[in-house]
C-alpha cells in the first residue's frame, strides 16, 4: 500500500473519505482472494487425487471410487 501513497493523496484531494478507501482496499482483498480460493480448490482436489491413486498403485491397493 506505500506505493499507492499518490492514488491515495488523489484520491483524498477529490473528497474521498478514509473509510471509503479502507472499504475500497477491503473489497479489493477480497476478490483477489475469492479469486485465488477460486483457482486454488480445484487444483488441490486434483493433485490430491493424483498422488493418492500414485500411492496406492504403488501399495498395491485399490481403493473404492468416492461417490459424493
Amino acid at each position: 500500500m506505500s506505493q499507492q501513497t499518490k492514488q491515495i493523496a488523489i484520491m483524498k484531494a477529490i473528497g474521498g473519505k478514509a473509510s471509503q478507501i479502507f472499504w475500497m482496499y477491503v473489497v479489493l482483498i477480497m476478490f483477489f482472494g475469492l479469486g485465488a480460493l477460486a483457482i486454488s480448490v480445484p487444483l488441490a482436489n486434483n493433485a490430491a487425487k493424483t498422488i493418492g491413486d500414485g500411492m496406492a498403485a504403488w501399495l498395491n491397493f485399490f481403493p473404492a471410487t468416492y461417490r459424493g
